[in-house]
């Protein structure tokens, strides 16, 4: 014989001989506040309907257990809204939906809002002409002038680098060398 139980609701109605899958689908169709209490037929101990494993209950608003007030599914209507957009229950407050995460009152998706880089206003710049990043200016840039520091530069770097190089190389093929091991003779 299998289990049967009691369901007494907070209004005092109590329902008899309910078995387990009876308790289930009254749960699931949200017949069950979370205050109302089960019992097996045979005892006399009653347990409050969101303490009983294997049952999910439409969970009550913070407090609601705590306090003692019983759960109603017009409260939680009246605390939601319907999403435009994806047609998903929603907290009427909600100014974004977490299900298809668009925003409500401009009807964009967060994903794009976050991503899109920032549209500034580009000026409109005639050919060869470029915005200067230091002070901003639109600008032709001009060829730089060379002044008495650039040419000595330029001269101290031909001396060092093309002179040397000059000299190895002329040094390199004064050099003798052995035609049997190709070993450098001093």
């Amino acid at each position: 014989m299998s289990t049967t139980y009691s369901l007494k609701s907070k209004d005092g109605v109590i329902r008899e001989n309910l078995s387990g899958l009876e308790i289930k689908n009254l749960a699931q169709a949200g017949k069950i506040n979370p205050n109302d209490t089960i019992s097996k037929t045979d005892s006399d101990q009653w347990i409050p309907a969101y303490k009983v494993k294997g049952i999910q209950l439409t969970t009550p608003k913070e407090g609601a257990i705590k306090n003692g007030n019983n759960f109603s599914q017009k409260t939680q209507l009246q605390d939601s809204k319907t999403c435009p957009y994806c047609a998903e229950t929603i907290k009427k407050e909600s100014k974004i939906c977490r299900f298809c995460r668009v925003d409500l009152s401009t009807g964009k998706s967060i994903d794009t809002i976050l991503t899109a880089p920032p549209q500034k206003e580009q000026e409109q710049l005639c050919r060869g002409e470029v915005k200067c990043p230091f002070c901003q200016a639109i600008i032709k840039p001009q060829l730089k002038q060379a002044n008495g520091n650039t040419f000595l530069i330029a001269i101290i770097l031909l001396c060092f680098f093309i002179i040397p190089g000059v000299i190895y190389m002329i040094w390199e093929s004064s050099r003798k060398q052995c035609p049997k091991c190709n070993m450098t003779l001093s």
